[in-house]
């Protein structure tokens, strides 16, 4: 164990290469926290989450914050963690690149499910409209025609680490210098602003409706119910008038 605890001392903290990810890539990462180990002793894999790439440096992935976008260059990866970026062995088409994309972006706002990241690895569980992460890289790649895994709506990330759909992308990381990683530390995740944002928005929505997920969802349930109006438009645009939500 003082071995090891060494060998991590030595180590540099990473960061991904984003000028060597395109669109639609898959990256899964981990962390030191416990959750995270609990997760890879599981599924015998060296990484515990999924995200995919929607746009220069951003990522969109499901936490229990729910389904948000992330800027990729502020992920950094602790000493010992691993990283991948997976990409499709059959390049994909245009339509299906765009259908990805649109997909991971309709589910912005979702609610994270623990029960079905849970039962992720059980056949038969009914799924649901909420998301956890590599259910909803795997139904993104899905809705486009493209079948990473058996099961779309039940997997786990270490099941899309193995797909035979993907190779990973060689050289991806490189390490923080300590200037670097100073500087990264205290760089505020401008963000985690916008996440806060659309959360709050989609709470206040919420108490109007238990079925609204995403920030699509308010914009359907006015057309039918134009008496929320007042309630759900004005706090809408508050919330893009400060550029926090994307229209």
């Amino acid at each position: 164990m003082e071995g090891e605890m060494n060998e991590l001392e030595l180590m540099r903290p990473r960061v991904f290469v984003s000028d060597l990810i395109q669109l639609g890539d898959i990256v899964l990462t981990t962390t030191p926290d416990p959750m995270s180990k609990t997760i890879r002793k599981a599924i015998g894999a060296d990484i515990s989450h999924a995200m995919i790439c929607v746009g220069k440096s951003s990522v969109i992935d499901s936490t229990g914050d729910g389904v948000h976008a992330r800027n990729l260059e502020r992920l950094i990866l602790e000493p010992g963690c691993a990283g991948h970026v997976l990409r499709p062995v059959a390049p994909l088409t245009t339509d299906q690149l765009h259908s990805i994309i649109a997909f991971a972006r309709a589910a912005v706002g979702t609610r994270y499910t623990k029960i079905g990241a849970a039962k992720s690895v059980l056949a038969g569980f009914v799924a649901g409209r909420r998301q956890f992460c590599s259910r909803l890289v795997a139904q993104a790649y899905h809705r486009a025609g493209a079948n990473l895994v058996p099961d779309a709506d039940f997997c786990h990330p270490g099941e899309l680490l193995n797909s035979a759909a993907l190779f990973e992308v060689p050289n991806v990381l490189r390490d923080l210098n300590a200037e670097e990683e100073a500087r990264w530390r205290e760089n505020v995740d401008h963000v985690q602003v916008m996440r806060d944002s659309t959360n709050a928005l989609l709470r206040e929505a919420r108490m109007v409706s238990s079925e609204i997920e995403s920030l699509n969802d308010i914009d359907a349930y006015l057309v039918d119910h134009q008496e929320a109006d007042d309630h759900l438009v004005k706090s809408s645009e508050s919330f893009k008038v400060s550029g926090t939500v994307e229209g």
